[in-house]
């Protein structure tokens, strides 16, 4: 098996914190360093041409090249308008060449930070079966977190070594104040984005229920790769993948990675807490298949067992008066029924799932036939889910 990275990155701010920190801890011994032992590395970077010569030239690439073939690849200045939808583009081209050989992808930001293993952790996930490994790479504050791994964890000027408890601790104390979008308990007034559901344990670890999960790493080997319409993050996993072939990282034990942001433009709250219109109109421009990673659970850092069990019940709670504002916006409007459908359903179907157990094989059997009938045939999903 290959291993191929791809980094879109470009202006000079942006440049310098994909240098000086994302690759910096990408070059620490059990990351890119060793995978390169074990396979054939190939580091894409897709930039401007104005920017090209400057990031050739950078001591840190130089040092790249010593573990992978580097290849340089020019975007038009023009398109770089619309950020996410180059990222798209770009994703796509290389999954689709991807996709005829032995070759997994790693799909990174610039401003991602990668704890030391996290390469190695990750391809260990592809080789026990899966095809795509899904993080939350939740945003952190850029500046006092690149103080604290240039002045600890800086192994020279261009290695940064850092391990995931270490990075988890960092991130917990300067977690990004746009982040509080998600975090939970709310007043009606507060300004919310439901892509993310979490609450902050007393010690600081946080308990979160994810809408939208980055995959970092994916296999497309003999898969049939269809255009990127948004991002990638935003369903298009499920659309290609099987279920079971998708592993969400749990916790932030083993590895783990975060964004660094001084602020973002298209980060923003889709409205208040208790603004049901805005809320439904959120869940009605999004994919549908995002509805399934609610059930996903991730833990960052550690909490104790009063507070999981507090914490799951109240993240089940608003899981559910999410649903009956969607149902009652909806009602009220006259709107929206078929993604109310969706929601409702989805609700339904992870109620048997964990009740599964206790369901005659029989009567299981013929659920579960009836189950990817829906799916397929009302749906349209392009796979089932058991």
């Amino acid at each position: 098996m290959q291993v191929k990275v791809v980094v879109p990155v470009w202006g000079i701010d942006y440049i310098e914190t994909f240098i000086k920190l994302s690759l910096a801890s990408q070059l620490s011994k059990n990351n890119l360093p060793l995978i390169s032992k074990k396979y054939k590395v190939e580091y894409v970077i897709y930039t401007l041409k104005s920017d090209k010569l400057y990031l050739k030239n950078s001591e840190s690439i130089k040092i790249l090249e010593k573990f992978a073939n580097v290849r340089f690849e020019t975007i038009n200045k023009l398109k770089t308008r619309d950020t996410y939808r180059t990222y798209g583009r770009i994703h796509h081209k290389e999954l689709k060449k991807s996709s005829k050989i032995n070759e997994c992808v790693f799909l990174i930001n610039a401003d991602f930070v990668f704890s030391n293993g996290f390469f190695d952790q990750t391809i260990n996930e592809i080789k026990k079966g899966k095809r795509v490994v899904n993080i939350v790479c939740p945003r952190a504050n850029l500046e006092p977190v690149k103080t604290f791994l240039l002045s600890r964890f800086s192994k020279s000027t261009e290695i940064i070594e850092i391990k995931p408890k270490y990075l988890t601790n960092i991130y917990l104390r300067n977690i990004h104040k746009m982040m509080n979008y998600h975090i939970f308990p709310k007043s009606n007034d507060s300004a919310f984005l439901p892509s993310s559901l979490m609450w902050q344990a007393k010690n600081g670890s946080l308990y979160v229920r994810n809408f939208h999960f980055h995959p970092v790493l994916i296999y497309p080997n003999s898969k049939k790769i269809k255009r990127i319409t948004t991002t990638i993050d935003d369903g298009y996993i499920i659309d290609i993948f099987d279920k079971n072939e998708i592993y969400y990282q749990k916790n932030s034990n083993k590895y783990y990675a975060i964004e660094l942001s001084k602020k973002s433009l298209f980060y923003k709250p889709v409205g208040t807490y208790g603004d049901n219109s805005k809320i439904t109109n959120y869940f009605v421009m999004q994919n549908k298949t995002n509805f399934i990673n609610y059930n996903e659970e991730i833990i960052v850092g550690k909490i104790n067992k009063k507070e999981m069990v507090n914490f799951r019940m109240q993240s089940e709670k608003e899981l559910r008066r999410l649903a009956v504002d969607l149902i009652y916006e909806t009602n009220r409007t006259k709107k929206f029924r078929y993604y109310v459908l969706i929601k409702v359903y989805w609700l339904l179907a992870s109620h048997i799932a964990k009740k599964k157990q206790y369901i005659p094989s029989f009567i299981l059997t013929k659920l579960e036939n009836i189950h990817n009938t829906i799916l397929k045939d009302f749906f349209r999903f392009k796979k089932s889910f058991n």
